[in-house]
């Protein structure tokens, strides 16, 4: 059984926002997450709907939101499960190419831990309504 394996089938999704990118600084970044679980013990953690990759450095680098995912599954699976290979297998990423989480080179991304937290936040938001009772995105919200 993988570690997603109990939670109800379906797709939940949550939306937030970055301020800004350090450079417009009247223009609030969109990170958007649909998190959907089909009940064959799979997760896939899909971005689309992020803004387009930013002028400023919190651009995310695709191992970033994978860091993301494989915390959030941490945080509500069964923290008996060993962390290792079989435990992240199930998670899968659809992340827009030239968009704030899969940004084209010579993107700024030297900022991006701030990005890292609000996507962490936003697929334990996500996640909160397919497992209310192991809400670790309480605090995100």
């Amino acid at each position: 059984m993988t570690p997603c394996a109990a939670f109800q089938r379906g797709t939940w999704r949550h939306v937030d926002y970055l301020d800004n990118d350090g450079i417009d600084l009247d223009k609030p970044v969109r990170i958007e997450v649909a998190v959907t679980l089909p009940g064959d013990g799979s997760i896939k953690f899909d971005l689309t709907g992020t803004s387009p990759q930013v002028r400023g450095p919190i651009n995310c680098v695709p191992s970033g939101s994978l860091a993301a995912a494989c915390f959030t599954v941490r945080a509500v699976t069964d923290p008996t499960i060993p962390n290792n290979g079989g435990c992240f297998r199930p998670i899968s990423l659809e992340l827009p190419d030239g968009s704030l989480v899969n940004p084209r080179p010579p993107a700024a991304v030297n900022a991006r831990s701030a990005t890292i937290k609000r996507i962490t936040c936003s697929m334990l938001s996500a996640l909160a309504d397919a497992a209310p009772d192991r809400d670790a995105g309480a605090q995100c919200r």
